[in-house]
């Protein structure tokens, strides 16, 4: 995927977040996302455009970048790994599951760990 754009039109953002769904997805193929950026000094200005929904949107996906980089969460085709815990996933009825205390929640829903951390207490629910 190549994106062209102007600062702060999301495309960084936008990158990683259809990367990730394909990665999540049970049909990928795909073992990792890698992300090539230029070296760029306006990068460093920290300014996240958007209204405050959007930009915890960022922030949350942020949190999850941060994480698979450092190993603190890693995403395979049946299993999610969260501060050295792993999680069975599996399909249920055609949907994929994630296994969480003996428990299966729909992978996507804001009840998983690694979600809470990076909603950071935020009342806002999946993203």
């Amino acid at each position: 995927m190549v994106l062209n754009g102007i600062a702060g039109t999301g495309k960084t953002f936008i990158a990683l977040y259809l990367a990730r769904q394909r990665r999540l997805s049970k049909n990928s193929f795909k073992q990792k996302v890698v992300m090539g950026r230029s070296v760029v000094p306006t990068r460093e200005m920290e300014i996240i455009p958007g209204s405050e929904k959007e930009r915890q949107v960022i922030n949350h996906e942020m949190v999850h970048s941060t994480d698979m980089r450092i190993g603190k969460l890693a995403y395979g085709d049946n299993f999610v790994k969260y501060n050295g815990v792993t999680y069975p996933r599996v399909t249920i009825d055609g949907k994929d599951m994630i296994i969480v205390e003996g428990i299966a929640k729909e992978a996507g829903s804001g009840d998983f760990p690694w979600e809470k951390e990076a909603n950071n207490g935020n009342n806002h629910g999946s993203i």
